[in-house]
């Protein structure tokens, strides 16, 4: 376990134990104790000594709550006799995540003694238990009688504050001085969103660009600025408040319009799977056309794009649309009809499809260098009423790949789920609907396990490789020769893999394989089309796999859907009297006691008047303990399981989607979307 038992302490510090592999039998002398906390190590002994006279001893019953997350402390702690437990809990989500036990040899709150930061999570006390306790007040007074103590211990508090520096994620200070074009690019994000996240664009080189925050630790604050530079790869760094506020008093608030973003003059260019060398979207008005379709798309972070005849339309006409946020959008410069039947014919080219079939569907791809990024384009063709229908599905293989951090806004569902990922065996699956983000939580889950450890041997099947990791051997499915899911799987398993990522269990062949792998020492990773968590062993028992071997192998479900985040620069509260309020109270997601405010966006220019942007997931969580697996063995119903399940084992839709509005991230009428009416469950066995 090492000398900490966990990162999240009371502030900077962690929870401490005095020994590598477990506290002392009897109470240790306390002035070691205080040798071995960071701060106090380059004091001498007498200098200890003073500090164990001033301490006091307090004692406290089974039960006992020692602190509380979120307090402001001003007191160390160091566990003389019996044994607390450290915990964090989420009073939203009603979600208790334990941190490790404390026993004699332990402390915790060595930083609070100092600057009385606030706790970052609570320590209860699991049987009569003694500590003694060092004040900030007694602490100072010593301070004050023996001045030669002052030298030491800021000595200890820099050499602590350099250690977990090192460690941490660390943002770079700046001062403006140092982009000497500020003045020329802070434009790029627009005034209101400058003004409303503390944040200026300071640098600006092609597609790259920095961004100084105030408060650059902000995760929301900051995920929200990249969903507005969502075009850029963003890099932040952090200036101080008074530096800003003159910045904004000088040029930010004398900047009333909103920019659009400048023409891209840089050629769209795509290189065809059989071209050898890449070729520009030039030459007709077809491929001019194409390659400014392509441009909003990329500037847009678009995930596809929609070419088609609008037969149904009171002149029929060609239809462009762009999926943004996951909604289609459709692009207002209109394209004449004689000009679709070369468009289509254009698309086609560049993937290397049969321009001359239009009764058969047909499949293809291309790469698209576009605004500088390289963008891999599967193509789907199909003929339908009035014409053909082209899809492009856009994917970006150098795109910032998320943590589970910021992906799972709340902290101990993140932790949570992070410690699912270390598992060292068996089956961890991410369920939902196509598009719900499966494979970036995944591949955020291999992120978590390669940071963790390199000793391993990582191996993703996928259709296609959409994210390309540096550290894994990754395999593309091609079913025309044979190299399917279940087939290349077999292959894997004899290469010594020790963590395997099945990018879809599709089938009874390709679960079996999966199943098999997880119980024979692997961890596999896979995902699986089910709407919630407990459907997912319905599902999987229809796949004909028997209650011993999943039960057996199954770790945890995640499922997940994506909903459209309130854009934090038109957010109001709504009207708690509304019909939508209701409905949720109806299906569960709010209680009759719920009396937060609810938020809407109203629509700005930096949402496109939509009063949404970006997207953020709705996680369910569900965790395969000893119970719930015998209760997969004999073949319990889910619905059983379900009234059964213990919320720490089991987080619902519903209770992360309430968390959701609370914090007002959501709005009521996208959460109510994700569940369907009437009040269902999704947990019937078919």
């Amino acid at each position: 376990m090492g000398n900490r038992i966990a990162r999240a302490g009371f502030s900077l510090e962690g929870i401490h134990m005095l020994a590598e592999s477990q506290a002392p039998a009897t109470a240790p002398n306390l002035v070691d104790i205080l040798a071995n906390v960071e701060i106090f190590r380059t004091l001498r002994r007498e200098d200890l000594q003073e500090i164990v006279q001033i301490a006091k001893k307090r004692t406290y019953a089974e039960g006992d709550i020692v602190v509380s997350m979120g307090d402001a402390g001003e007191e160390m702690f160091v566990v003389e006799r019996g044994a607390f437990q450290a915990f964090q809990f989420n009073q939203k989500l009603g979600l208790e995540r334990g941190l490790g036990r404390l026993l004699p040899g332990h402390y915790f709150g060595e930083i609070s003694l100092l600057s009385g930061g606030k706790r970052t999570a609570s320590v209860r006390a699991e049987m009569p238990s003694e500590v003694l306790v060092l004040a900030k007040s007694d602490l100072m007074g010593l301070l004050d009688r023996c001045p030669g103590l002052n030298h030491g211990l800021l000595e200890g508090l820099a050499k602590y504050v350099e250690t977990h520096a090192r460690g941490a994620s660390f943002i770079p200070f700046a001062t403006l001085s140092e982009f000497p074009k500020v003045r020329e690019v802070f434009t790029t994000l627009p005034a209101r969103i400058s003004l409303y996240c503390q944040a200026l664009v300071v640098a600006k080189q092609d597609r790259d660009v920095t961004v100084a925050m105030v408060n650059p630790y902000d995760d929301r604050t900051r995920q929200f600025v990249l969903n507005v530079l969502r075009e850029y790869q963003v890099s932040v760094v952090a200036i101080a408040e008074d530096e800003f506020d003159r910045f904004r008093d000088r040029y930010l608030m004398a900047f009333t319009g909103f920019k659009q973003a400048e023409e891209d003059e840089t050629p769209v260019v795509y290189l065809s799977p059989s071209a050898n060398t890449p070729q520009t979207l030039t030459g007709n008005l077809a491929g001019e056309y194409l390659a400014r379709v392509f441009r909003q798309a990329a500037h847009f972070g678009a995930s596809d794009v929609h070419l088609h005849w609008n037969e149904h339309a009171d002149v029929a006409e060609p239809l462009i649309r762009i999926r943004l946020d996951g909604q289609l959008a459709p692009y207002h410069e209109f394209l004449g009809r004689e000009q679709h039947a070369a468009l289509m014919s254009r698309v086609k080219i560049m993937a290397d499809l049969d321009i001359t079939e239009r009764r058969m569907s047909q499949d293809g791809r291309f790469v698209l260098r576009v605004s500088g990024k390289h963008i891999e384009v599967r193509v789907s063709y199909m003929p339908c009423k009035g014409g053909e229908k082209i899809v492009l599905r856009l994917l970006d293989p150098n795109q910032r790949k998320l943590e589970i951090a910021n992906l799972v806004v709340e902290p101990t569902l993140a932790e949570l789920i992070k410690e699912v990922f270390m598992s060292p065996h068996g089956l961890i699956l991410v369920t939902g609907p196509t598009g719900s983000g499966k494979t970036t939580t995944l591949n955020a889950g291999l992120e978590e396990i390669w940071n963790n450890t390199r000793a391993v041997n990582i191996v993703t099947i996928e259709d296609p490789v959409e994210y390309h990791l540096p550290y894994a051997t990754q395999i593309n499915v091609n079913r025309p020769i044979g190299m399917d899911f279940a087939q290349i799987l077999r292959t894997v398993l004899r290469q010594d893999p020790n963590i395997i990522l099945v990018g879809e269990i599709r089938d009874e062949e390709s679960a079996r394989v999966a199943l098999d792998a997880a119980t024979t020492g692997h961890l596999v990773l896979s995902s699986l089309h089910t709407h919630f968590a407990l459907e997912t062993i319905v599902r999987l028992k229809n796949l004909k796999i028997e209650p011993y071997l999943l039960g057996d192998s199954l770790r945890a479900v995640i499922s997940q859907k994506l909903v459209r985040r309130i854009c934090r620069g038109c957010a109001v509260p709504i009207d708690p009297k509304e019909k939508v309020v209701e409905k949720l109270r109806d299906m569960k997601v709010l209680e009759k006691d719920d009396h937060f405010p609810l938020m809407r966006g109203e629509g700005c220019e930096i949402c496109r008047n939509e009063g949404e942007l970006g997207r953020i997931a709705v996680f369910e969580m569900l965790i395969v303990k000893q119970y719930l697996r015998e209760m997969i063995e004999r073949e319990v119903p889910v619905t059983v399981m379900h009234e059964v399940l213990s919320p720490a084992d089991f987080i619902s839709m519903r209770r992360y989607a309430r968390y959701l509005l609370q914090e007002g991230l959501v709005a009521p009428d996208t959460v109510a979307r994700i569940f369907p009416p009437p009040l269902k469950t999704g947990l019937e066995e078919e």
